[in-house]
């Protein structure tokens, strides 16, 4: 990747797919600061910057929560083998096996790659399951983008949500703790949404309609 500066006041970031312009307005101190922050959003985690990096793992605290509200996980249809060893489900898919083909039923944990396109199919996926009755219950894990259109629908059909309180701390493959930017959001589907609310208010506060009320 290289930069260029022109005249007309634009830099061009070159990578291999092209030509990229960004607008620069500064000296050359400001651009050579501009160039290391670009390059150093390079390697920031999906978390932060949705780049494609998809290897993170949730941490052991809210897979038992959700364990203790479901009973089971059944599937989880975004994971690794890696990531399987602490969520456990009794089927997994990885990336190799796309979950987006495959059958979810039952209790599902997702907690999808935060990528587009990936991220809203695997959560349209999971909606049409949750209306169509082949999901029962499911915890969505993911951040809290109320702008966009996938958390938008997710939050018009879930039970409750609980709005965590801070960030998760994602783990990368050698457990360590990753820093994301924003914070996120745990949504429940499923009938059992006041034992949904015990168990998550460890995390922060839990929003959800009465339905027997």
């Amino acid at each position: 990747m290289g930069y260029s500066k022109r005249k007309d006041g634009w830099v061009y970031r070159w990578t291999e797919n092209g030509k990229q312009k960004t607008r620069y307005i500064g000296n050359e101190s400001a651009l050579r600061k501009f160039k290391k922050e670009q390059e150093g959003n390079l390697e920031k985690p999906h978390v932060t910057h949705n780049n494609g990096n998809n290897e993170w793992y949730t941490p052991p605290a809210f897979i038992l929560a959700a364990r203790k509200v479901m009973g089971s996980i059944d599937v989880d249809p975004a994971s690794s083998e890696k990531a399987n060893q602490i969520v456990g489900a009794t089927t997994f898919y990885t990336v190799k096996d796309d979950g987006r083909l495959k059958v979810w039923d039952g209790s599902v944990w997702l907690n999808p790659p935060y990528a587009q396109p990936l991220i809203s199919d695997f959560c349209e996926l999971l909606l049409k399951k949750y209306w169509n009755k082949e999901v029962i219950q499911a915890c969505v894990l993911i951040n809290n983008a109320t702008e966009t259109n996938f958390y938008q629908q997710l939050a018009n059909s879930c039970s409750a949500i609980c709005l965590i309180k801070g960030r998760v701390k994602f783990l990368d493959e050698k457990g360590n703790e990753g820093a994301p930017l924003q914070g996120q959001n745990v949504l429940y589907f499923g009938d059992d949404y006041m034992r949904f609310a015990q168990v998550f208010s460890q995390f922060g506060v839990v929003l959800y309609a009465d339905k027997k009320g």
